[in-house]
């Protein structure tokens, strides 16, 4: 497939003229049916049907009923007649989004594009998984599910230069004069944008016309475009989260740390990397197995000669709360004396090709069938297989490979709904499929357990199943580079939990990079260290001593900080903001407008930034937001509204606290990764020359099991206000059905008088360890 090829937009016929009253049109002797309808507030939908277009072939589950009431909702869409256009505006009359005159919709067989207008002062963001940098203004790309690492040259894929990547999700966020708007194309077909690209004959001669406007299509399918608007970003994302699901409260052990390597094949290579683990006194929850543990590569199967006991080898190596994470890739080998594929067949659970027979790709066991997920019998099929394999004591897994990858076979073979669907209309949505069956397997196999799941590829609502990482990576300063506007852009489409793999994974990673990682990365959504089969090994002591060290002091801070990022979570559920979000989302008016396009600067909640070395360079300018600052690596306050350079000390990550707010961490710094619910501190970033007041929750529960949904939990409110040099805090219990919590009190300030709960308390220095440097600050 020429990924770089796209539809010029004068290969399009466009109606200029709709019947007012019933919206139907004629294009090349075919008749259409246009709708322009408000779902709820600041969510409207626009479609066409007729000719090619007489289903929308996609499965994404959207709630528009759920989306939350924002600022900025009160729009109106109208649909002109003649000339057929399209039009937002708000209550005060302004023109929030218009399409450009004379291509409001182009039509040429089954291809259908639209365009939009632009005045030149947008940005753009969002596009799902992009390496494309945060910003994505005068970009041309298209979302197809590949496997990027097979298929594109080699040497683009070292570069980090490969465009369509694994997860597709046509969703583009536009910041204009007038606001915030995002475009979500409900297609599951290969859609296009074009934010404004130039056009290049051999990429070097721009022969652009001089039109600019955004371009929306796609070669197959249906248009059928959601459009939302809201006056922040904020509350464009919520809106957009709630469209397409929330990410459901994960496992705890989910946000610990996780170790894998194609390679570790069998219980006692587990065993004895858990064992290291403990001696080197690093904590970790996760152990995975890539496609080596298998007999043969054979899904849902364990090699008898690497676990000859099975489930007690799984008890023990999960007996400290670690659990083992398997692979499960979609390819079910072809073998008629296997039962596992004979059940699939005798079900007719396969893919069929052009001739009738079981679709046949090409990946690890060689001749594999895949699972078409569409039907449903097919889709229960995997799900009890996952059903069986979970009750072996398992509570997660990662599926790898469900782009879907086929190897050097034409995937156009591969059909859908039992041989009557081509493999367009299913190709993006192949890994949602794959994912929801596995999910419900291991629903049913734990009813009262949340699972984890990880995920390569995905479509619109991938987020509400499973985790993604950003898939095959190399071990070099441009993927570290890619891992922060790729995580930031996927979190602005709907997948909050997500993560690079640490090190890379191909290619040898050396002690510099692996350390940048690690810092760079320690507080992502998802944090795992993984390489591939014969790269130099890459475990937390690979380096030597003063690595290790390092290494160590930054995943033991992860789980320090795993309480607010369990919060931050929490949030996501129920309101749907991101975890990890760019600056301009906290900081809407900073004046700062190179925030706009910043690649290697994040909020992780609203409390914390990070600004990390990636890049060999060791000296980086730093952009502050307006406020105050902690600053970690000095331990004092700093002001904000400006940029500073920093040469951060070599076991030091440039890690501030946001002056007013407040984050979560366990009393102590953990050496294990055991749950903590008990002891947990909030660290008030007050001063006492600055009149500030934070409201805040603070919950606990068992970080396993769905009772937090029948409020089995612990919570609290706390309410913290500075007035004239004095602090007054209030703590509140507002549910007590779990453990209570122990609540410690971090001050960065000292206060001349502090209350609590209307009693007069005395604050006592307190040390502790982040980013690389002792904090010196006080604790109630």
């Amino acid at each position: 497939m020429l990924f770089h090829k796209f539809p010029h937009a004068d290969n399009f016929a466009y109606p200029d003229r709709i019947h007012a009253t019933t919206r139907r049109f004629t294009c090349n002797t075919i008749t259409y049916a246009a709708d322009l309808e408000a779902l709820a507030p600041g969510v409207q939908r626009f479609t066409v049907k007729g000719g090619p277009w007489k289903q929308n072939f996609s499965h994404a589950k959207l709630f528009p009923g759920r989306v939350p009431e924002e600022t900025g909702d009160d729009i109106t869409g109208t649909l002109y007649s003649s000339p057929l256009e399209l039009e937002w505006r708000d209550s005060k009359g302004r023109l929030r989004l218009r399409t450009a005159p004379g291509r409001t919709l182009g039509i040429a067989g089954e291809k259908f594009v639209m365009g939009f207008e632009l005045d030149g002062t947008e940005f753009f963001y969002g596009m799902g998984e992009k390496y494309l940098g945060m910003e994505l203004s005068k970009k041309r790309t298209q979302f197809w599910n590949t496997d990027a690492a097979g298929d594109f040259p080699h040497d683009l894929f070292i570069k980090g230069k490969v465009d369509p990547a694994y997860v597709s999700i046509p969703w583009v966020i536009i910041r204009n004069h007038t606001g915030w708007v995002g475009i979500l194309v409900n297609n599951p077909g290969r859609v296009f944008m074009d934010t404004g690209a130039p056009m290049r004959v051999e990429g070097l001669m721009d022969v652009s016309s001089g039109n600019s406007y955004l371009q929306i299509g796609a070669w197959n399918g249906q248009p059928d475009l959601y459009v939302l608007f809201a006056d922040t970003l904020p509350g464009l994302i919520r809106k957009f989260q709630h469209l397409v699901g929330t990410t459901p409260l994960p496992p705890a052990w989910s946000l610990g740390y996780h170790q894998c390597r194609w390679g570790y094949r069998s219980a006692s290579d587990l065993k004895e990397l858990k064992a290291r683990f403990r001696r080197e006194g690093i904590p970790v929850d996760g152990l995975w197995l890539d496609i080596d543990y298998m007999r043969g590569y054979r899904v849902f199967t364990f090699n008898d000669q690497h676990f000859p006991r099975l489930e007690t080898d799984l008890a023990e190596l999960q007996s400290d709360g670690q659990k083992v994470v398997p692979i499960l890739d979609p390819g079910v080998k072809i073998d008629p004396d296997w039962n596992i594929y004979r059940s699939g067949k005798d079900q007719n659970a396969f893919c069929q090709n052009q001739t009738g027979r079981t679709f046949c790709g090409q990946v690890w066991p060689g001749d594999s069938a895949f699972v078409d997920y569409p039907q449903e019998h097919a889709s229960n099929w995997w799900t009890q297989q996952v059903e069986t394999f979970a009750r072996l004591g398992i509570e997660g897994c990662w599926n790898d490979m469900n782009d879907p990858s086929v190897g050097f076979v034409d995937y156009e073979d591969m059909l859908w709904n039992g041989g009557k669907e081509p493999h367009w209309t299913y190709h993006n949505q192949f890994a949602n499929g794959m994912v929801e069956a596995t999910r419900e397997g291991f629903l049913s196999a734990h009813p009262d357990r949340r699972p984890f799941l990880l995920s390569r590829s995905g479509y619109i609502g991938i987020g509400r199943h499973a985790a993604i990482w950003h898939g095959d990576s190399c071990s070099n300063d441009h993927w570290l580079r890619l891992a922060i506007p790729t995580a930031l852009n996927l979190s602005l489409s709907g997948v909050p939990f997500n993560g690079p793999d640490l090190g890379g994974f191909a290619l040898d990673t050396n002690a510099r990079l692996f350390e940048d990682y690690h810092k760079a990365c320690f507080l992502f959504p998802f944090c795992r260290n993984h390489t591939a089969s014969e790269t130099a090994q890459q475990e937390p002591w690979a380096f030597g001593n003063e690595v290790t060290a390092r290494i160590r002091s930054y995943i033991r801070a992860r789980y320090f900080l795993r309480p607010y990022l369990y919060q931050l979570f929490i949030r996501q559920e129920e309101q749907g903001d991101p975890i990890l979000r760019p600056l301009f989302y906290d900081f809407p008016d900073s004046g700062h407008t190179d925030m706009m396009t910043l690649n290697d600067q994040f909020m992780i909640g609203s409390s914390l930034m990070q600004a990390p070395l990636v890049d060999t360079p060791r000296t980086r300018r730093v952009v502050l937001p307006p406020g105050r600052w902690w600053n970690f690596m000095t331990g004092r306050w700093i002001n904000g509204g400006r940029s500073h350079m920093v040469t951060p000390a070599p076991e030091a990550t440039p890690l501030y606290g946001r002056g007013g707010h407040a984050f979560i961490s366990t009393r102590d710094i953990p050496v294990s990764n055991e749950w903590v619910t008990q002891n947990l501190d909030v660290h008030l970033l007050l001063e006492p020359e600055t009149a500030s007041t934070i409201t805040g929750d603070l919950y606990t529960d068992d970080g396993a099991s769905f009772a937090y949904q029948k409020g089995k939990r612990f919570h609290i409110r706390y309410r913290a206000s500075v007035k004239n040099k004095s602090l007054d805090i209030h703590v509140e219990h507002i549910r007590e059905e779990y453990d209570p919590i122990c609540m410690g009190i971090v001050l960065y300030s000292s206060f001349s008088h502090i209350r609590l709960n209307g009693q007069p308390v005395k604050a006592r220095r307190h040390l502790f360890q982040l980013a690389g440097r002792e904090q010196k600050v006080w604790r109630l």
